[in-house]
């Protein structure tokens, strides 16, 4: 998987066992960057936001559906609507691989509806109910959602949320800003490792000045003249 940003001369290339860094030294361009990504993993399209083409064999990726973008850490809401949907998804999909608990939800389904119907029989006018409901309404019905923890850390979270993107699919890449103003070194060392592990990709995008890497980092450094090369 290549990221292509039209007015750069390099790409960053996420085929190898390294975290890719994008280190902007320029603040316009920093929050430039940072806002062209966000539109588009929104959907947005903004006439002064750089052109980035994230390509998957040749294929061009779509961000709205495969590149989660993380600024706000210690609010993330790992029961957005992207997220529940995706886990919905997930369990009806096992839900329907086993047909023995297939049949139980049916079967008490069937009940359900037996003991409404005899209940609606008393009214004098007709009351319609349906009968069956899909998984996904039935996980709706009962909240299923990710356990909240507010004594959570910050890089527990980030291991939760590495550990969504693999179980679940949820996205082809993990987009991170300014991280390592919430870690220390050894914690961010430890994240990587478990991204690796995971085989989640990950782009961390920081703002600063030219710094030496961190384990398994490759820094694509862009110094306050736009130059650009690589730090490794």
């Amino acid at each position: 998987m290549i990221l292509k940003i039209f007015s750069f001369e390099n790409d960053i290339d996420f085929s190898k066992n390294h975290i890719n860094v994008l280190q902007i030294q320029n603040k316009k361009l920093f929050a430039k960057m940072v806002s062209s990504f966000n539109n588009m993993c929104k959907g947005l399209s903004v006439e002064c936001d750089e052109v980035i083409t994230l390509l998957e064999q040749d294929e061009i990726v779509d961000f709205t559906k495969n590149v989660l973008f993380v600024v706000d850490f210690l609010n993330f809401d790992f029961n957005q609507r992207r997220i529940q949907t995706v886990l919905y998804q997930y369990i009806d999909k096992i839900i329907k691989l086993e047909p023995e608990i297939l049949s139980n939800i049916n079967n008490l389904q069937d009940s359900i509806h037996i003991e409404f119907m005899s209940i609606m029989e008393e009214f004098p006018f007709e009351i319609l109910c349906k009968k069956d409901s899909s998984i996904l309404d039935i996980l709706k019905m009962y909240g299923i959602r990710i356990k909240a923890n507010v004594d959570e850390k910050i890089i527990e979270k980030l291991f939760k949320l590495v550990e969504l993107v693999q179980c679940l699919d949820l996205a082809k890449l993990i987009i991170l800003v300014n991280v390592k103003q919430y870690l220390d070194s050894d914690e961010i060392v430890e994240f990587y490792k478990y991204c690796v592990y995971n085989n989640v990709k990950l782009l961390v995008l920081e703002r600063g000045s030219e710094v030496s890497p961190l384990e398994r980092e490759r820094i694509l450094f862009v110094d306050e003249n736009f130059d650009e090369f690589f730090i490794q």
